[in-house]
């Protein structure tokens, strides 16, 4: 459950259904059910096979020894070995005299059957016609007359990027030097939380206030307006032709915007512009130190105490606190003043240009990037110095 931007160039203006088309080879096919020339079909016999073999179930034994599933066909608990749980639900309720064991799946069920379950295909019979725009759209266990699996088929795109994507999204108004769209009036609602008047009266804000009286409201701070879901914002600076942007003014904004948020993080930090240069640094040493910590590692509350016993270990934990997140990204040997004054024009984690996917990384769940380009930045730049002055470019927020 990931968003992250893509840059896509087109030699015409970017239309959704040009969009569509560009960024189709990278569609998710599970999530998207658009079956297209993209999706292939792969044979998973052998890893399933595999799979099997070492594959265990869990049964309940009585005491004489016989077996018992503690679901139905359905997948919903027996009523024998069940119980009512929270909010309707039902929880496992174990017999005396029965004891929960795992055992070899094989000893309870065929291979198809496993298969069908594990993978969510249905079983299809050798030689019949297969239904690949409903039943067997996602995929299917091809079984022989006797029951045999001939062949385990997976209906995917193996170069899934995305599952949906809209024009701007969250990264709207990339493209317009200086316009922050969640500063935009039109990009602002009434705060549903406190329903515009700044203070949540609920039980929740009653809670928070009794500990603490200054308390108003966590959706909007106390303003009565909160940003709308970023897919409604104003369309502004998410579609422009290249030639016609401005990069100096698009840098000279970014530059601003990291300065301002540097100079934001080094207040809330209490230390001086050189004693927050010092901590970031320490703060990095640190952290290089605690990775190759044996586990448990220090966490929370404990590794910021850890962190203070380190080479000017009070300003690397003060720096810490302030930039959690570590949004603050020099590359080594580089101080926070070269890296404001090095913000590119523009950023992206990928870029979609004469067919090809360009990226950072390969984007996960949960926003975790894997087998990132160190030099994703100079590539990036590298890439968007050479789109012709007529062509288009448009800001795609895509999630996965």
């Amino acid at each position: 459950m990931s968003h992250f931007a893509v840059l896509v160039v087109t030699p015409e203006f970017p239309t959704n259904e040009l969009l569509s088309k560009t960024l189709a080879p990278w569609h998710e096919f599970e999530c998207t059910g658009r079956d297209d020339e993209h999706v292939v079909e792969i044979d998973k016999t052998k890893d399933a096979r595999e799979l099997f073999a070492t594959s265990t179930e869990v049964r309940l034994r009585d005491s004489a020894g016989n077996l018992h599933d503690r679901f139905d066909e359905n997948g919903n608990w027996k009523p024998e070995f069940s119980q009512p749980g929270d909010f309707g639900q039902r929880r496992e309720f174990i017999p005396e005299a029965y004891e929960k064991v795992s055992i070899p799946s094989s000893e309870v069920t065929t291979f198809a059957a496993w298969a069908s379950n594990y993978y969510g295909w249905p079983i299809a019979l050798s030689g019949t016609d297969l239904d690949r725009s409903e039943k067997h759209k996602y995929g299917h266990v091809l079984v022989d007359s006797s029951g045999n699996v001939v062949r385990c088929v997976d209906r995917t795109n193996p170069n899934a990027k995305w599952d949906w994507w809209v024009v701007g999204g969250r990264y709207g108004g990339r493209l317009a030097p200086g316009y922050d769209p969640e500063l935009d009036p039109e990009n602002l609602e009434t705060c549903f939380l406190c329903r515009g008047t700044g203070k949540r009266e609920d039980a929740v804000g009653q809670k928070h206030r009794a500990q603490n009286p200054e308390y108003t409201c966590n959706g909007c701070d106390g303003k009565g307006q909160s940003v709308k879901f970023a897919g409604d914002w104003k369309d502004v600076g998410n579609v422009a032709r290249w030639g016609d942007l401005d990069l100096v003014e698009l840098k000279a904004a970014k530059v601003a915007d990291r300065r301002a948020s540097v100079e934001e993080m080094r207040q809330k930090s209490g230390l001086s512009v050189d004693a927050f240069e010092i901590g970031f640094h320490a703060y990095k040493a640190a952290n290089a130190v605690w990775q190759e910590l044996p586990h448990p590692r220090p966490r929370g509350a404990e590794f910021t105490e850890w962190l203070k016993t380190q080479p000017n270990g009070e300003m690397a934990a003060a720096y810490h606190t302030a930039d959690f997140w570590g949004s603050i990204e020099p590359a080594d040997g580089q101080s926070i003043a070269d890296w404001i004054d090095d913000a590119p024009a523009l950023s992206s984690y990928a870029v979609v240009i004469d067919g090809h996917w360009c990226a950072k990384g390969e984007m996960g769940w949960w926003g975790i990037s894997r087998d990132e380009a160190e030099d994703w930045s100079k590539q990036l730049q590298t890439i968007l110095s050479r789109i012709p002055s007529d062509h288009y470019v448009a800001v795609v927020d895509c999630h996965i």
